[in-house]
């Protein structure tokens, strides 16, 4: 899954009227994430830690004396903070493209690409598809996410890129009472 994107870039937004819909299409080039220090370099040192740090690498223990099997796969740690530079020179770049179905229902999809290692061998995929559903009385949203990240394994004595893919959802609901019930305040 994806973090909350802040990043330094170029974007560009239009809006067309197709009969009674509206088509939106968004684009973007930014300059992408970065490779983040890996855990073995860096200092655990309490359990709120050790849980962090193994929720964002499953394959190793919760004891931090204990290694990981070595023929486990763990998900590269990449960073999507904003900065002024960029580690490669590769540019990250996404959009969407979404359908509002007036004057209701919102329907989209959307991408995201952008090398994260200084020698821009190794990126970080995602797409997704989105729906809003608003009515006076009802607000449904939901999103549906695929990432796929690369990563350097060793496998049969070398190093080779392997692609780690994760997945997720959320389904979202607001009821708005106001409307069946009036107070005078």
């Amino acid at each position: 899954m994806l973090p909350i994107l802040s990043d330094i870039g170029i974007a560009a937004q239009q809006v067309y009227q197709v009969g009674s819909a509206k088509v939106f299409l968004d684009v973007f080039m930014t300059n992408g994430p970065s490779s983040e220090t890996s855990h073995d370099e860096e200092e655990v040192d309490d359990d709120h830690n050790i849980a962090l740090a193994r929720l964002s690498s499953p394959a190793n223990s919760l004891d931090p004396d204990t290694d990981g099997d070595e023929h486990t796969e763990t998900f590269p740690e990449v960073e999507f903070e904003a900065t002024s530079s960029d580690n490669n020179s590769n540019k990250a770049f996404g959009g969407r493209l979404a359908v509002a179905l007036l004057p209701s229902i919102e329907i989209g999809t959307s991408y995201y690409q952008g090398a994260y290692d200084e020698n821009s061998q190794l990126d970080i995929k995602a797409n997704g598809v989105d729906i809003n559903f608003i009515s006076t009385h009802l607000m449904v949203r939901g999103e549906y996410i695929r990432t796929k990240t690369e990563a350097f394994i060793e496998q049969d004595h070398e190093e080779v890129v392997n692609s780690l893919s994760r997945n997720g959802l959320f389904l979202q609901g607001t009821f708005f009472i106001g409307h069946h019930y009036q107070w005078d305040w």
